[in-house]
């Protein structure tokens, strides 16, 4: 067993594992070595500066107040002419006949003046670049959007990062559903932090999101002080006991909370239980989703100081 040393880094090489020969540093690399170690550190730095370049263009909100809705929309209009170009063509090479995208018809509903902005269609996938662009739009103050649908949009957690970004500074936006999607828990962390900031929205919907029990616990912490948020679905997520025991701590302290959705997290009747008793001391709490305790466990009675609490 030998051990190598560089730039303070001191790293395990094992005689005999992996087939292949570091070319520079002529040991065994079973991908540990200083050397591998190196090229993984400069990967994962070019990463963070794309990670930062994305932030900045969030943050970087056009000058002059007088923009209209058309230049606020511009960046999602220019995504949206992009993603429809890599599938304008049909099965013989032919161009499609030109028609308006499931985006475009949305982005016209704002135009004319609606409140909502729905991009709940299964055929927009926004990802990381598309985000970047409805971050944007949210960015801009004169954009006087209420409520936000995300459903199915492909928005991972760069993606949720980059509107969570734009969500901090938003003055309009009420009601957010991102249902379905896939920000995890470091996009749950995003929105989290975000909402510490912001005390405009009500209503927030995070199910099937792959959240586990550490996007459980910051969003807990953001219940300890926001005094906005009336509903918040997290059903459909796996944060388990571990989850429901930081949110039920959040209960204790939230004076605004209406409305919880927290079935299908794999809890426990333990879990459940607490989560019960923390509602019934939550003044505002009127209904607990919980849903049904995993296998093996037995059913809690639920509190009698909430108006409805659901397995």
């Amino acid at each position: 067993m030998k051990w190598m040393y560089e730039s303070k880094i001191a790293i395990e090489v094992g005689e005999g594992v992996g087939e292949s020969v570091c070319t520079e540093c002529g040991y065994r690399d079973c991908g540990v070595c200083v050397h591998a170690q190196a090229r993984a550190y400069e990967r994962k730095m070019e990463e963070a500066k794309m990670d930062e370049a994305a932030k900045i263009a969030v943050l970087a909100i056009r000058k002059g107040g007088d923009d209209d809705v058309d230049d606020i929309l511009a960046e999602l209009d220019e995504f949206d002419k992009v993603e429809t170009s890599k599938t304008a063509k049909t099965a013989s090479g032919k161009d499609k006949p030109p028609t308006a995208t499931p985006l475009q018809l949305a982005l016209q509903l704002v135009r004319d003046g609606a409140s909502t902005l729905d991009l709940s269609d299964y055929r927009i996938r926004l990802g990381p670049v598309g985000c970047i662009a409805l971050a944007e739009a949210l960015s801009r103050p004169k954009l006087q959007v209420t409520t936000v649908f995300l459903n199915t949009c492909d928005i991972t957690a760069k993606g949720a990062t980059s509107i969570a970004e734009a969500i901090r500074i938003n003055v309009t936006v009420t009601k957010l559903d991102m249902n379905t999607n896939q920000i995890s828990d470091a996009g749950a962390t995003a929105i989290a932090d975000a909402l510490r900031a912001n005390e405009k929205i009500r209503w927030l919907d995070l199910e099937n999101n792959n959240v586990n029990s550490a996007g459980a616990a910051a969003l807990s912490e953001c219940l300890k002080t926001n005094s906005s948020l009336t509903l918040l679905h997290l059903s459909a997520n796996n944060i388990g006991d571990t989850g429901a025991t930081s949110i039920a701590k959040a209960l204790l302290v939230n004076m605004t909370l209406q409305t919880l959705w927290l079935d299908t997290n794999n809890l426990s009747a333990r879990g459940g239980a607490e989560l019960a008793r923390a509602a019934a001391s939550c003044t505002a709490l009127q209904t607990l989703h919980i849903g049904t305790p995993r296998v093996g466990s037995l059913q809690p009675p639920v509190s009698p100081g909430i108006r409805e609490g659901v397995w």
